[in-house]
């Protein structure tokens, strides 16, 4: 008897499948390329920017979780539109493990200042939000973009 191979929204919520549909719309807005991968955990997508070949944000889910990833290297140039956020947005970047540069694939964390404290994170662990409301969708999607034009600037 053959399985059928599980498809990636057998591994989103129901309730967060809109939120993972506007992720992907925007990854594909980026044009961004896609790189699966399976994990113990539960799989996930990884969307990596084309000219740097760095993870600009992924999402994982496992059916109970869709996770949001996003790796925000120059929070500094977005500061004010991050500070305007609320506690739900602000609070998994400022509480967010302290780099230690623990692997060569990090490059190191990211350094910035956010509501007048100095932070250094490690984007190796990331920023995780976990099952976010439509309106942090929304806001992250928006941070995804300004990250992304960040980094066509440098």
């Amino acid at each position: 008897m053959e399985f059928a191979q599980p498809q990636i929204m057998d591994f989103i919520p129901m309730s967060q499948r809109e939120n993972f549909e506007t992720l992907m719309a925007l990854g594909e807005e980026l044009s961004l390329k896609i790189k699966i991968e399976r994990s113990k955990k539960g799989d996930s997508i990884k969307y990596t920017m084309k000219e740097k070949n760095r993870n600009l944000f992924s999402l994982k889910g496992n059916g109970r979780t869709l996770e949001i990833k996003p790796a925000l290297w120059h929070l500094d140039a977005y500061r004010d539109t991050v500070e305007q956020q609320g506690d739900s947005i602000k609070s998994v970047i400022v509480q967010a493990r302290a780099c230690k540069n623990c692997s060569d694939r990090c490059g190191g964390g990211a350094r910035f200042t956010l509501d007048g404290t100095e932070h250094y994170k490690c984007l190796f662990s990331g920023f995780t939000y976990a099952n976010p409301a439509e309106e942090d969708v929304e806001t992250l999607c928006q941070l995804i973009t300004m990250e992304h034009d960040g980094r066509r600037k440098t």
